[in-house]
């Protein structure tokens, strides 16, 4: 469940039937592709630090599908900021193909 930042909402972590309901924590995603890095300026919400751990390696996984070169090195990163801006989770991938 991804709602606005100051919003409570029902932990999606819970065993079936627990309704809990929790404050969601806004997380920011940076990627690194091997030549450009892009700063996730929106973030999005997630229960906890795993949730966005979580997050961090299905973006890293899209990325490697998308940037596998032929031939060569390249490594690929997904950093995971905090609302303060404090690097709390990393997720990284480098292949070498020759």
């Amino acid at each position: 469940a991804r709602r606005r930042a100051d919003a409570i909402s029902v932990c999606t972590e819970q065993p079936p039937m627990a309704i809990i309901p929790c404050h969601m924590t806004r997380y920011f995603f940076d990627s690194f592709d091997g030549s450009e890095r892009v700063r996730d300026e929106e973030g999005t919400e997630h229960v906890n630090l795993v949730s966005a751990q979580k997050e961090a390696s299905r973006a890293l996984s899209e990325m490697l599908r998308e940037k596998v070169p032929a031939t060569g090195r390249i490594e690929i990163q997904v950093d995971v900021r905090d609302a303060s801006g404090a690097i709390v989770a990393q997720a990284k991938a480098l292949i070498e193909i020759s």
